[in-house]
């Protein structure tokens, strides 16, 4: 049963309720006056006097009955009319704040409801066409959002280079919808023109301070400057003096982005890179089991225009060697305990796979980290890049 028809029948029983008392109190009356006129009519001295008397005390009651009755179905009807009435407009504004909300469950962002009302279901009414507006602006929000997070999806490289004598691997799992951490693996010989340069690439990783849409531009600008200074002299010191020149003109104050960026020379299986202000790269050798670091002293980008970059580079690189450049969101995640990752656990696990393919050893990595995090939310973008000299 609906709410109206339950709100009819409680006002009606309680209208009833005044009604039967009466119709019992006057049937309760005229007993008694028969009673009485019955008890005088015993005391009278002859026989047929006494049976006038009851003749007419029996039409008298049963008057007085007929019109008790009349008036018993008049109150009815005047109960029934009175609880309709009522219980419709009780009923009325709730059967249009469920109609509106209806409306608003199939995206019908103009729906309204009655509040006309000064009850407790007039505010309910007010308060529900206040929500339509603010879903609407966060539906649009989270509509522009899908689109910032594909954009920046389709900034990110599609899939690995092949370089002789290397595999590589790289993935980004951002924590919102978009993220300020960024990789990109650069063909120098395709974005120089250059047939010379031929299996030289630049490899680089960064993280933009903080995340959201606003790390997520940061990223995107430093995306295209790099890739407008990627350009012949190819000397990555001259490239990174530019992109923090960029950077430091454009950011805002507190805004600043650390980079791993190196240039693999592939056929000199040589390494240059720059560290600013990024993490060192992780340097795993299988036949010695060693554990190095590829850092360096220089400053995240856009914190100082006049700052020169020094550029550093390994050597010609053996077989087996493997480089793991990453993000901190990797070692600083946390479990739903709060204990951290740490690196230890990162290079137990680049241990345990070395000798599997570059794939599979991010893969791993990933998979590790997501298992330590549990039930935990992510709290910060995690991006890592794999160079495997085979």
């Amino acid at each position: 049963m609906k709410l109206r028809g339950k709100l009819f029948l409680l006002l009606l029983l309680i209208a009833l309720v005044p009604v039967f008392g009466l119709a019992l109190y006057e049937h309760a009356a005229i007993g008694n006056l028969e009673t009485e006129l019955v008890e005088q009519g015993r005391d009278m001295a002859t026989e047929p006097a006494a049976s006038r008397l009851l003749q007419i005390i029996a039409g008298v009651t049963s008057a007085r009955q007929q019109a008790i009755s009349v008036l018993v179905i008049v109150m009815v009807i005047v109960a029934a009319l009175v609880a309709f009435l009522s219980a419709r407009s009780v009923t009325r504004p709730v059967t249009s704040l469920v109609s509106a909300a209806h409306r608003l469950a199939t995206g019908d962002f103009s729906a309204r409801a009655e509040c006309g009302s000064e009850d407790e279901i007039g505010d309910l009414a007010c308060a529900f066409n206040e929500l339509g507006p603010q879903l609407e602006d966060r539906f649009r929000l989270q509509e522009d959002m899908d689109i910032a997070k594909e954009i920046q999806q389709s900034l990110l490289p599609k899939a690995a280079p092949e370089i002789p004598g290397f595999e590589v691997a790289g993935q980004t799992v951002f924590c919102d919808e978009t993220g300020g951490d960024y990789f990109d693996f650069l063909d120098i010989a395709d974005l120089t023109d250059d047939e010379s340069l031929a299996g030289y690439y630049g490899i680089c990783v960064g993280d933009v301070a903080g995340h959201g849409i606003g790390a997520a531009l940061q990223m995107a600008s430093a995306r295209a400057l790099l890739h407008g200074l990627a350009r012949p002299p190819l000397k990555l010191s001259r490239i990174i003096d530019g992109l923090n020149q960029g950077l430091a003109k454009d950011s805002h104050q507190g805004r600043f982005m650390t980079l791993f960026c190196c240039i693999l020379a592939g056929p000199e299986r040589n390494l240059y890179w720059i560290s600013a202000g990024h993490d060192p790269a992780i340097v795993y050798d299988l036949a010695k089991d060693e554990f190095s670091e590829l850092g360096g002293d220089d400053i995240p980008l856009g914190v100082d225009a006049g700052w020169r970059f020094q550029e550093k580079q390994t050597g010609a690189m053996k077989p087996g060697r493997i480089i793991v450049i990453g993000t901190d969101g990797i070692w600083e995640t946390r479990n739903a305990a709060g204990d951290m990752y740490g690196k230890e656990r990162l290079l137990d696990v680049i241990r345990q796979y070395a000798e599997s393919p570059a794939e599979t050893i991010m893969t791993e990595i990933l998979v590790h980290l997501d298992m330590f995090r549990g039930q935990a939310p992510v709290r910060d973008d995690v991006t890592v890049v794999l160079v495997k000299m085979v």
